[in-house]
Order: structure tokens, then C-alpha cells, then sequence
């Protein structure tokens, strides 16, 4: 089966795409930006046992990173690189 697009079909569906990528782009950083609003008020935590409360990150950008960089969250060089970059998911205090 072969598919046949003029520029015009071509160029409506690029521009869905990239809508559709800035929309997820601005609910994710909206996302985000509610968890660290939430963890200022929390402020940090230790749990014995597990240690001190670093970052609350979201669901989708933990998920995202583990695909595309199995083992990210286990090394602790990757994890201070990720919080050095994505300051906002750091838990202050």
C-alpha cells in the first residue's frame, strides 16, 4: 500500500505535530511547576532509612529519562547532572 500527500497535506500535518509537541511541552512544564510550588511548602523530608528528599520529579519526565538512559536514576552522577540541569525539580531545604 503506497500513500500519495501533496505539500499542502504535508505541511498541515507538520504543523499538527508541532502543536501537538508545544502543547505537551507547556502541560508539562505547567505539571512541573505545580510539583515545585507543592514540595516549597512541603519543604524537605528525611525518612529513616531512605534518606533525605532530593527532587519530585513527574511521572512522564522520570519515564522519558529511564527510556532513554536506562539506569539514569541508579547513578548518582547522572542523577546530580539531571538536578544541575532541571534545577525547578529540585527540592530546596
Amino acid at each position: 500500500m503506497q500513500f500519495s500527500f501533496t505539500d499542502a497535506e504535508v505541511a498541515a500535518l507538520n504543523r499538527k505535530i508541532r502543536l501537538g509537541v508545544e502543547v505537551k511541552r507547556h502541560l508539562h512544564r505547567s505539571r512541573q511547576q505545580r510539583i515545585a510550588r507543592a514540595s516549597e511548602r512541603l519543604g524537605g523530608h528525611r525518612v529513616d532509612g531512605l534518606g533525605q528528599l532530593r527532587a519530585r520529579i513527574d511521572l512522564d519526565t522520570f519515564l522519558r529519562w529511564q527510556i532513554a538512559e536506562p539506569g539514569i536514576w541508579e547513578d548518582p552522577a547522572s542523577v546530580k547532572a539531571f538536578l544541575r540541569d532541571n534545577d525547578d525539580m529540585r527540592v530546596k531545604g
